[in-house]
């Protein structure tokens, strides 16, 4: 059996060579391997640590590594290794300086070259001497050392500062390194949400203020083992990410298309609000993913999903659809801190290709719904290209839609929960990680009128 550390640097391996997303590793590695609670909870912080502060971790070797193009050249095991060691001296107070160097010591000599344990022992030491000084990044320039304190790359901290003013960049980069915390949608098809609540009480439920089908829980280990999960009583999904489903608002024997729709988490809310009386056409162009639907579907107890096979941007569809929900692919800004990795492979150039998608998936939308239908147009970034200036444009070309306000009993919540309701009631919402706890998000609720006479 594997320790806490060595299941670590097996994930953060498997993150950094197959640019694998670190949740999906974590479970496929910890399944495969016997924890204690204390041991597995350990692991993940370790994962999720180096993750975060890598740029940081990064700077401080390079101190000790006398040429940037030798660090570039480390043995991917020795790199973590190190990586892993300055994280628990610079950031885990609770591990002791010795016990951090002489385990990382170890997973260099298990896993890297020979010679690695030495280099690594050398290195750590000296971090331990000049930890104070390392993290004032002396002789930096504002912006680079504004990064480093901030553990994310330096255009993403510019670019988020020009949009929404420095002091909002710093709380959406603070907010990206801490731990999300974890919620529940209850299946109202199976429970209530009353009942859940006492069902899961060994979880520390507590109900969220503003989706009512949604718990918060303070503890989650082992959440997915429970008979609840596995009968499928719940869907684990963050509260920003629910509202989705309820901003569509789906009633029962309506053709709805779902676009981009695995996991399957928004089609089974849809159907889940719908009493599993909807025509769901949930599409997906990868066959793995159209069984993550199927799979969550089935779990789920929902049987008016019918997932599909297909290209949106290539769609032959004939039906029209009630409503359409366009839940599409971006560039994640708003769950950074649930995919740390997401920041590091991200780059500027891929917003403005993502929003040539988004804007495509739209006009699909636009072209597939009855007069008097719904668009709901949902992204899990705040970036303002991919919502806000999305919609403006889309609606300058697209004369017959129109923004159109949340549902009353939506903007009844919204109140209830002391968010301010100006934008929902003008049919969008942008949610970022420092509000509310959820994730940052966007939504918005668009109408096709009647076309409009020239």
């Amino acid at each position: 059996m594997i320790n806490a550390r060595e299941c670590a640097i097996r994930i953060l391996y498997q993150v950094e060579t197959q640019l694998a997303y670190s949740n999906i590793v974590i479970d496929d590695i910890i399944q495969k391997n016997v924890f204690n609670t204390l041991d597995k909870n350990f692991a993940i912080q370790l994962v999720y640590g180096v993750i975060r502060h890598q740029n940081t971790l990064d700077y401080i070797i390079l101190q000790f590594i006398e040429h940037k193009e030798k660090f570039a050249r480390l043995n991917k095991w020795l790199l973590l290794s190190l990586r892993l060691g300055v994280y628990q001296i610079i950031y885990l107070d609770k591990v002791p300086n010795y016990s951090a160097v002489d385990e990382s010591v170890k997973l260099a000599k298990s896993y890297g070259p020979v010679g690695s344990s030495s280099f690594v022992n050398a290195v750590l030491r000296n971090v331990c001497e000049h930890a104070e000084r390392l993290i004032k990044f002396e002789n930096e320039a504002e912006n680079v050392k504004l990064a480093l304190h901030l553990s994310h790359p330096v255009w993403l901290i510019e670019r988020l500062t020009a949009q929404f003013g420095k002091l909002n960049a710093i709380k959406i980069c603070e907010s990206n390194n801490n731990a999300p915390r974890i919620s529940i949608r209850v299946n109202t098809l199976k429970t209530t949400a009353e009942a859940m609540m006492t069902a899961l009480a060994s979880f520390l439920p507590e109900p969220s203020a503003l989706v009512p089908d949604g718990i918060i829980l303070k503890n989650f280990s082992e959440l997915t083992a429970t008979n609840y999960f596995k009968e499928g009583y719940f869907y684990i999904q963050d509260e920003a990410s629910m509202l989705v489903a309820h901003v569509v608002d789906p009633r029962p024997m309506e053709v709805i298309f779902d676009f981009c729709a695995s996991p399957g988490g928004k089609s089974t809310h849809l159907a889940q609000l719908s009493n599993n009386q909807a025509l769901i056409l949930a599409y997906d162009r990868f066959s793995h993913k159209i069984q993550k639907i199927k799979d969550n579907a089935k779990r789920l107890g929902i049987t008016c999903i019918t997932p599909k096979l297909q290209d949106v941007l290539k769609m032959n569809e004939t039906r029209m659809a009630h409503r359409v929900l366009v839940d599409a692919p971006c560039s994640c800004m708003g769950i950074i801190r649930r995919h740390p990795e997401l920041k590091w492979r991200l780059e500027e150039k891929n917003i403005d290709a993502l929003a040539k998608i988004q804007y495509q998936l739209l006009e699909v939308a636009a072209s597939h719904v009855v007069p008097g239908g719904i668009v709901v147009y949902s992204v899990c970034t705040f970036e303002p290209n991919e919502t806000i200036n999305m919609v403006k444009k889309f609606i300058k070309n697209n004369p017959d839609f129109e923004l159109s306000p949340f549902p009353p009993h939506i903007v009844e919540w919204f109140k209830k929960a002391g968010i301010d309701t100006e934008t929902v009631e003008n049919g969008y919402q942008t949610f970022f990680p420092y509000t509310c706890g959820m994730d940052g998000f966007f939504i918005a609720r668009l109408v096709k009128n009647a076309p409009v006479k020239q």
